[in-house]
């Protein structure tokens, strides 16, 4: 069983995964991303789609963004968690650096 809403859920939430932690909070990050006048990163017909795509689909392009913005969100959408910020605090380190 998956919880979690589909436009704003960590890969690891949409595959299922049970052991989560921190990074699942940070992905959630990627909501300061402007994909275009308010649109959520990935588009689909249902909510299965929208999953399959934060699993499997690239990141949307970060061009337009300031280098600083587009580093931190790169990180905190990474596909892969241990990758990720392990928490808030972490990833508002390295955007004030």
């Amino acid at each position: 069983m998956t919880v979690g809403t589909p436009h704003y859920i960590s890969p690891e939430q949409a595959r299922g995964e049970k052991d989560l932690d921190g990074a699942r909070f940070v992905f959630a990050g990627r909501d300061a991303l402007p994909p275009g006048e308010g649109h959520t990163v990935y588009q689909g017909d249902n909510p299965a789609v929208v999953m399959a795509q934060h699993i499997s689909e690239p990141l949307p392009s970060l061009a337009g963004l300031s280098p600083g913005l587009a580093k931190v969100l790169t990180r905190a959408m990474t596909k892969k968690r241990e990758q990720r910020y392990a928490d808030a605090t972490e990833m508002l380190e390295d955007w004030t650096v």
